[in-house]
């Protein structure tokens, strides 16, 4: 069953743990910016179907410090849910950046598909599957 077929409109959906394993791999790959910190990340994402989407993750547990959060209305790194193969060992996320001036969004800009396999039961980013 797709995901977007089991959420009914202003449902709240929050990640998983192997969501969170493959957002903090993702983010852990992007380039820092000055200060040797991360780009803004939004962590509640409107869903198609209406729902909502919370990467609430516990950074910690990941070996990672929290990520700044980017407020509602503000430029950021967007993560989109994971997408699991059927043997659930394979994964694609697509992640993009919003940019926002004067109050009005830009689209998505650079969106990325990034391929996941998890390998001795952790997610790693791998070219191909």
């Amino acid at each position: 069953l797709a995901l977007s077929a089991a959420l009914s409109p202003n449902q709240v959906h929050h990640a998983s743990k192997d969501d969170c394993e493959i957002i903090v791999a993702v983010i852990k790959d992007l380039p820092r910016g000055k200060h040797g910190k991360y780009s803004p990340i939004t962590t509640e994402i409107d869903q198609p179907d209406g729902s909502k989407y919370i990467e609430d993750c516990p950074w910690r547990d990941y070996e990672m410090e929290s990520p700044i959060i980017a407020a509602p209305g503000t430029s950021g790194i967007t993560i989109f849910q994971p997408g699991y193969g059927p043997d659930h060992l394979t994964a694609i996320v697509s992640s993009g950046e919003n940019t926002y001036y004067s109050g009005s969004s830009v689209p998505l800009s650079a969106v990325a598909e990034i391929k996941l396999k998890k390998i001795n039961g952790h997610w790693k980013i791998v070219p191909y599957f």
